[in-house]
């Protein structure tokens, strides 16, 4: 089975990279890590690979940036999450669903 890209935009990227970040923040916090499987930090973290493996081939300087814009998101999703563990749940499908479809190309 071939592996497929999917083609995102900026806004798209920057929205899923920051919503890696939110969940990598989550799961670190001690009233989630009660929450998890043993698997959600890891598949959490390999989400995280995929988007940096995605920004690899820009200069150091963009990925910055766009590490940056990623970070905004993160921290304006946590700003609009009354309470973190409700969003385990939706953390550990969003990184699953990342990890399925792996090879990300950002336009």
């Amino acid at each position: 089975m071939a592996e497929e890209q999917a083609q995102l935009s900026w806004t798209e990227f920057k929205d899923q990279w920051g919503q890696v970040l939110f969940c990598q923040a989550i799961y670190r916090m001690p009233e989630v890590k009660t929450r998890l499987y043993d698997f959600d930090v890891e598949q959490c973290n390999k989400a995280g690979q995929i988007m940096m493996d995605a920004v690899a081939g820009y200069s150091s300087q963009d990925q910055a940036s766009m590490k940056s814009q990623a970070e905004q998101h993160a921290y304006l999703l946590s700003r609009n999450t009354s309470e973190p563990y409700h969003s385990v749940v939706a953390c550990r499908e969003f990184c699953n669903k990342l990890i399925e479809n792996r090879g990300l190309q950002v336009d």
